[in-house]
């Protein structure tokens, strides 16, 4: 290598000095009469000599530009279809820059990846580009790690600003929508680092958020596996490969492996990494970016603060010198420096310099799972904190180190995490303070040991629910769905059966309709998966794998021939695009009314208007009830009609009581 520089060297000094002396004989030719320099052959080989000269010169003294974002733009373009569509995600979730997303052609996917670009780059610009239902959620979240009380009265659902500040106070059982209780449990879970909150979130994407979230505070992609969504789960990985590459080898899709291995090269700026790669226009970028950055940048030039900011932690990692941490202003890059050179070099002065309490501990924490000693832990002055990094990280726990922890909750959390770890129920019984932690307890080793009758110890109705629904689940056994004893969690669970086993008479014995219809939409979505072309010999699930396809195209609604899901494809449709016009297509005089109150409440904005115009009275009333609970707005309740259902309505703002 070495060798080639130097000849290059030359090459550039000779060429230089042929230029210099092309110039001096032309000067000196100037002497000759202007006759005598027409007829001159050998003045035009000078001249001609002194531009290729030039030419030669310039092309060769040129920094040559190459300009990463372009080449992976360029990458991607190559492919096609959905290949195309993971190319570029992927590109997002490896690099900084939100840019990736804008090319995604997917609505889902495109919300998706703009919300997770949010969140970490702590950017509330980017929730604009969000549905309603995600935007609102990404308001949230950020107004909650930012401290921006401001960004709450950015959220357009009523119900959502409303509840979102009180989300870590309220019970999240007694909220009346199924949206609402997957957000406080979200929250929750964030909020109090417990998991178990996460997996009592229904909504799959919220649900992968949360587990996605306790992978980077573990560093453990034991969390990865539990995620549904395969691009989630790509994400995952790639966030816990940076200090372990070997992770890389874990994602089947050749495309995202690659893509992983080029996120750890420019983590870690090491050559081998671009070797790993095989594909050759990929190959060739890496070496390519490799070469640019052996060139340091001179950061301080930057004008822009986040981009200065930004290159003084790239060269901190390309050069192994936290030097350049220091260079950085504070803020969550210049802890974020200094939490790396802790973890790969497990020295915990690095942790000192860090501003952030949170993220102080999150640095000891790592400490403590790279050596497994809790001596770290006591390094943290704060003694919440403390108890926070005993409780979170360390790998094995016993009871002496819960005995050690004074805050009684996180202590209550660290005998539920023995208790789960040793499937030893009667430590559960040590859990004093924190009721929902020793149900979660219960619950998990009955799990674990496919022990329905654990489930028994539980007292309380809702959480005695979920233990049944989880070894169900597990046991892929829908009997136990049936000591379920509200019907909402009882619908829950043999519809989540129903999706295991691609049984759609689970479906049937569901009794709330909506819940019903919902169970057979989701399993249209699976058949279609599983068949693309919906060749399936059973008519009902080749008219629900057609039921699948027409949430793109209405047209492929024709084809079904049961009238019953032709008639949801209609309403379903209606209800993905607001449309209350296709409501007209359906002549049953119920299914039509049906469709309207789902175009009514649909993306939880909440249409009176269409309350008003549906025939079948309790369909209305429901109508009206949803829509309060909505926009959490109690006069709705007195317009409703059923005393059963005005009582509901009225139940449902129970919870707003103070506490």
């Amino acid at each position: 290598m070495k060798k080639n520089f130097k000849n290059k060297t030359h090459l550039r000094k000779l060429l230089f000095l042929l230029f210099l002396f092309s110039f001096f004989l032309l000067k000196r030719e100037r002497k000759i009469s202007f006759e005598k320099k027409k007829k001159s052959s050998f003045f035009l080989f000078l001249l001609g000599l002194l531009i290729l000269g030039g030419i030669i010169f310039l092309k060769i003294f040129q920094t040559p530009h190459f300009s990463l974002s372009s080449a992976l733009i360029n990458y991607c373009e190559n492919f096609k279809g959905e290949k195309k569509e993971n190319c570029f995600l992927g590109m997002a979730f490896a690099f900084e820059k939100d840019e990736f997303c804008g090319y995604l052609e997917d609505d889902k996917l495109r919300n998706f990846c703009f919300f997770e670009k949010a969140q970490k780059n702590l950017n509330p610009f980017l929730c604009k580009k969000l549905s309603s239902e995600m935007r609102d959620i990404c308001y949230g979240e950020l107004a909650q790690k930012t401290n921006n009380l401001f960004l709450y009265q950015k959220i357009n659902n009523p119900s959502l600003k409303k509840l979102y500040p009180t989300f870590e106070k309220i019970n999240c059982f007694e909220l009346p929508l199924e949206f609402q209780k997957d957000v406080c449990f979200f929250v929750k879970a964030k909020k109090k680092k417990d998991i178990s909150f996460c997996e009592k979130i229904n909504n799959e994407n919220l649900k992968d958020e949360c587990l996605f979230s306790f992978s980077l505070i573990k560093n453990d992609e034991g969390f990865c596996e539990k995620i549904k969504k395969e691009a989630k789960k790509f994400q995952c990985y790639i966030e816990t490969a940076l200090n372990q590459p070997s992770k890389c080898e874990k994602i089947k899709d050749p495309l995202f492996k690659n893509i992983c291995y080029l996120r750890v090269f420019f983590y870690q700026n090491e050559k081998y990494f671009c070797q790993k790669l095989d594909d050759k226009n990929l190959k060739k970028i890496c070496l390519n970016s490799f070469k640019l950055n052996q060139r340091l940048i001179s950061c301080g030039k930057i004008k822009n603060l986040q981009k200065r900011d930004s290159c003084y932690a790239k060269l901190a990692r390309f050069s192994d010198n936290s030097f350049w941490c220091k260079r950085i202003k504070k803020g969550f890059r210049r802890d974020y420096c200094f939490l790396y050179f802790a973890e790969k070099r497990v020295l915990d002065k690095f942790c000192e310099m860090l501003e952030s309490s949170s993220r102080k501990t999150e640095c000891y924490g790592k400490l403590v799972l790279k050596t497994g000693k809790s001596d770290y832990c006591f390094k943290i002055k704060d003694q919440k904190e403390k108890d926070i990094c005993l409780r979170l990280y360390l790998p094995q726990k016993d009871i002496k180190v819960c005995q050690k922890i004074k805050d009684p909750l996180e202590k209550d959390w660290c005998f539920k995490d023995v208790a789960i770890q040793n499937l030893d129920v009667s430590l559960c019984q040590r859990i004093k303070n924190d009721p929902q932690a020793k149900i979660y307890c219960i619950e998990k080793i009955a799990e674990k040991l496919k022990d329905p009758s654990l489930c028994q110890k539980i007292g309380k109705k809702e959480d005695r629910d979920f233990c049944f629904l989880n070894i169900a689940k597990t046991l892929k056994d829908p009997s136990f769905c049936e000591k379920i004893l509200k019907k909402e969690n009882k619908a829950l669970c043999f519809s989540s059966l129903a999706k295991i086993l691609k049984n759609y008479h689970l479906c049937q014995r569901i009794e709330k309709k909506e819940k019903k219809f919902s169970c057979f939409e989701n399993l249209g979505e699976i058949f279609l998966d599983e068949n693309s072309e919906c060749e399936f010999k059973d008519s009902t699930k080749k008219d629900l794998c057609i039921l699948g396809k027409a949430s793109k195209d209405i047209s492929f609604c024709n084809e079904i021939k049961n009238q019953m899901i032709k008639n949801l494809c209609l309403k379903h449709y209606a209800s993905f695009f607001r449309n209350a016009e296709i409501c007209d297509r359906i002549q049953n005089p119920y299914w039509k009314d049906l469709c309207l109150k789902e175009v009514a409440t649909a993306w939880n904005v909440g249409l009176f208007s269409l309350c008003k115009k549906i025939s079948h009275s309790k369909i209305k009333d429901e109508c009206i009830l949803e829509i309060a609970q909505m926009k959490m707005e109690k006069s709705f309740c007195h317009k409703i009609k059923d005393p059963e259902i005005k009582k509901e309505c009225f139940n449902s703002f129970s919870f707003l009581k103070e506490k």
